[in-house]
């Protein structure tokens, strides 16, 4: 059997008329009009039934036309599609039936230990959030500062992924109506190493040196910190608050290695609520030092006198 949709107008047309002729002389059936003229049934059926002829607006390009739109001026399929007025499925189908490789599009982003996967990792540990929703993948990071979008969607960028930064309004309770910037990127790879990765393979395989260190704990203070007045000391301290122990713990044992003095108080309970447990700095000289050495893109201090 011929595809039909792949042939030439002028033949799909000759193969119509004598798919009709052989109906109306000779009153065959489709079955047998099938293996006279190689046509599939259902073809037959809706031309000698339904009456409904071949397209004659149906694209038909060459192979040589999707190879320069799409290898050598580097069309997406979706900017073919509009330029040709059809749909999207149709470019892949005509890609695939013609032999047009499409271009990989995979997220392999790069998991070595470096700075910025330290950084990532902190912010996912905290407000960001790696899942999978079918076979969707996604690393996302939902929050009210802008400059906390770029900041984490450069660190992505610069270990291979495509991020994109976009805002939205909020619509529920005392956020209803203000602005929120999400920065999501894509990769199975990633997500399902970071799932599978406890707080101690973390701690052993990416966090090697101090400054790995301070990008993790800037990830961290970014999106779990805050910076605060004490008025009854009359000082500023800083805050890392999270319902994860483990990870407070982990935030304690970093910031003793850098030389800090922190200290975790009884954890914060609520009813209906996992107890909140938070690492607190409150030496004047330990909250300079720590905000020059994170160097923090929210949070920073600047405007203030500490």
């Amino acid at each position: 059997m011929q595809k039909v949709r792949c042939l030439p107008l002028e033949q799909r047309m000759k193969l119509y008329n004598q798919a009709k002729k052989f109906r109306k002389e000779n009153e065959w059936g489709q079955r047998k009009i099938s293996k006279e003229i190689k046509v599939s049934e259902s073809t037959i059926a809706h031309w000698i039934y339904k009456e409904k002829g071949p397209n004659p607006r149906r694209w038909n390009p060459t192979k040589e036309l999707l190879n320069t739109l799409y290898w050598i001026e580097r069309l997406t399929a979706r900017k073919i599609a509009r330029l040709f007025g059809v749909s999207f499925q149709t470019v892949l189908y005509e890609m695939k039936r013609l032999g047009v490789p499409r271009r990989e599009w995979r997220v392999l982003p790069n998991l070595e230990p470096s700075e910025d996967l330290a950084y990532v990792v902190g912010v996912i540990l905290g407000d960001g959030y790696a899942n999978n929703v079918g076979t969707n993948y996604r690393v996302m990071l939902n929050v009210r500062s802008v400059e906390f979008a770029n900041s984490f969607s450069s660190a992505l960028a610069r270990l291979g992924f495509r991020p994109k930064v976009y805002r939205i309004l909020g619509k529920k309770g005392r956020y209803s109506n203000k602005e929120f910037y999400v920065c999501q990127a894509n990769s199975a790879k990633f997500v399902r190493w970071f799932r599978r990765s406890s707080l101690a393979d973390i701690e052993k395989r990416i966090l090697l040196t101090n400054q790995f260190k301070i990008k993790f704990l800037k990830g961290i203070y970014e999106s779990e910190g805050s910076l605060s007045w004490r008025p009854n000391l009359r000082n500023y301290h800083i805050y890392i608050s999270n319902t994860d122990y483990e990870l407070i713990c982990l935030v304690k044992n970093l910031l003793n290695e850098l030389g800090f003095s922190p200290t975790i108080p009884n954890p914060s309970k609520f009813p209906n609520r996992k107890d909140l447990y938070t690492c607190r700095l409150n030496r004047k000289s330990e909250i300079k030092q720590f905000l020059n050495q994170i160097n923090p893109s929210i949070k920073n201090g600047k405007g203030v006198v500490i």
